[in-house]
């Protein structure tokens, strides 16, 4: 009788079933995460995250990345914000308006958020790193586009990775047609 049992128990514990629990599931397992910004080349885009402000309706995340992309030649600007802690995305869509009294203001026009699986998320962080930690770059900078705007944020604690210019910087292009593949059903 005790073979049996201690047979029995074996099983529980191997298939991840808690032996105390009557019609017990296994347990849910973890998908492995790989680690973030754990090497930091020296960059002049390195700012401190307090220095700016983006003032868009949704959270800056602690740990993550912020892109966005607009025109000089239109109102229109569209924004993809990872955040790696909630592992979460989410797509922003929104217009600059002008006010009677000459200001301006962000509107927004779209917005979806779903999240993210373990290899959407290994699959950003990977091409994240490789902006903190950047091979030699034997390419020229960015492609001319002369309407065109582009500005990937990478976010690590207080530390903040800034990239801006009339088009996506060569460096960021993997990290950025990663973002570009995730799918989102807009609301």
């Amino acid at each position: 009788m005790f073979s049996g049992f201690k047979t029995g128990i074996a099983i529980v514990l191997a298939t991840g079933c808690s032996p105390c629990a009557f019609g017990a599931t296994p347990q849910a397992s973890t998908d492995a995460i790989l680690p973030y910004a754990s090497i930091k080349r020296p960059q002049a885009a390195i700012t401190r995250r307090d220095s700016a402000a983006f003032g868009l309706p949704v959270p800056i995340p602690h740990k993550g990345v912020l892109l966005s992309n607009g025109s000089f030649l239109a109102p229109g600007a569209s924004f993809t914000i990872v955040d790696f802690d909630a592992r979460s995305i989410t797509r922003l869509t929104t217009v600059l308006d002008s006010l009677p009294d000459g200001k301006r203001e962000l509107s927004l026009t779209g917005k979806t958020t779903r999240t993210l699986d373990a290899a959407e998320l290994n699959r950003l962080i990977d091409n994240a790193n490789k902006v903190w930690d950047p091979p030699p770059d034997t390419r020229p900078g960015s492609p001319m586009v002369l309407d065109a705007t582009c500005n990937i944020v990478l976010f690590d604690g207080d530390d903040m990775l800034n990239q801006w210019g009339f088009a996506c910087p060569y460096n960021s292009q993997n990290l950025i047609a990663a973002l570009s593949a995730i799918k989102l059903d807009w609301k």
